[in-house]
């Protein structure tokens, strides 16, 4: 294997959720009263804007956040637990990793990796896994969260790798002197290839490129 721990985004990366998520987004938004299309949400995502920010770009208040994310929550929670699936190659891919040291960062809450679980086992492929609950304010791109899971593995970030579909996960990897690999996806934004080390289209491809 070429790296020492091969670590992954979660959202796009290796579980399809980001169609749920923006699902939950617009309902939530709407619990406000205000009109979010698919469009604001392809638009906002890529750029990791806050919750609070997407809010007051649609003309709402910033102290309207605990009704849209209470009312987001409730459905994306849901949706997770019944509806989630594993992107193509990701149960191969843990197959190959069983024994080699792996991990999952991701600014998501644990909450939605509890949802998740109940329905893929997710924690039962994976070695670490780094949530928004974990990480506090230094979230991607922030690198705090993928040195705190090589730190828990025993690995040195150097020889590891982490894989993302958007372009602060490859910030963050660099920041972290990881190698940072791209693999593309529908909400992956133009351009971010320019970020990565390594690009691959498929989680098959990665296999390949790790061994």
């Amino acid at each position: 294997m070429k790296f020492a721990s091969i670590l992954f985004d979660l959202d796009g990366t290796l579980i399809q959720t980001t169609h749920l998520y923006e699902e939950a987004c617009i309902a939530g938004m709407q619990a406000i009263g205000l009109e979010f299309s698919s469009e604001d949400f392809q638009r906002l995502y890529p750029q990791n804007y806050s919750m609070t920010g997407w809010i007051i770009e649609k003309g709402g208040k910033a102290d309207q956040l605990d009704i849209v994310r209470a009312a987001r929550d409730v459905i994306y929670h849901e949706l997770l637990a019944t509806k989630s699936e594993y992107c193509e190659g990701a149960l191969e891919l843990f197959a190959f990793l069983k024994t080699h040291p792996t991990g999952v960062i991701t600014n998501s809450w644990r909450s939605y990796l509890d949802a998740i679980h109940t329905k893929l086992s997710i924690y039962d492929h994976l070695t670490e896994i780094m949530t928004a609950d974990d990480m506090g304010d230094f979230c991607k791109p922030h690198p705090h969260g993928l040195l705190l899971t090589t730190d828990r593995l025993g690995v040195d970030p150097k020889n590891s790798i982490y894989v993302g579909d958007q372009i602060f996960d490859l910030e963050a990897a660099r920041a972290a002197g990881m190698t940072a690999c791209l693999i593309y996806g529908p909400h992956s934004p133009k351009g971010a290839e320019k970020h990565a080390d390594i690009v691959v289209e498929s989680l098959a491809e990665l296999q390949l490129k790790i061994q």
